[in-house]
């Protein structure tokens, strides 16, 4: 399978995913399974901006879909970035106030 790209029709999704509204995320993609398969702008899924924003309860839903998640997690956006190097990086701030140690 191949990330579709959809700019615009999604943006809800990666507002709530970078937010870390899990239920309205979980509903959307037990309804809606193709969404995991939508990319933001810079080629990211829901999961990736989940990592960048340190948001581990969204993370935490790709453990239920099954093998895919190994595709998912493997994918790189259009600057070649994966998963683990967005968690590699420092925290954006506004979540370094809220939390104190690692995140994710």
């Amino acid at each position: 399978m191949q990330f579709q790209d959809s700019r615009t029709p999604s943006r809800l999704l990666f507002t709530a995913a970078e937010l870390g509204i899990v239920e309205f995320i979980t509903v959307l993609i037990r309804s809606y399974p193709d969404l995991l398969w939508k990319v933001d702008d810079q080629s990211r899924s829901i999961f990736h901006v989940a990592v960048a924003h340190r948001q581990e309860k969204i993370f935490n839903l790709i453990y239920e879909i099954g093998a895919l998640k190994d595709l998912i997690a493997a994918y790189k956006d259009e600057n070649n970035v994966n998963m683990l190097h967005l968690a590699g990086k420092l925290a954006p701030s506004n979540r370094l106030k809220t939390d104190s140690g690692a995140a994710l």
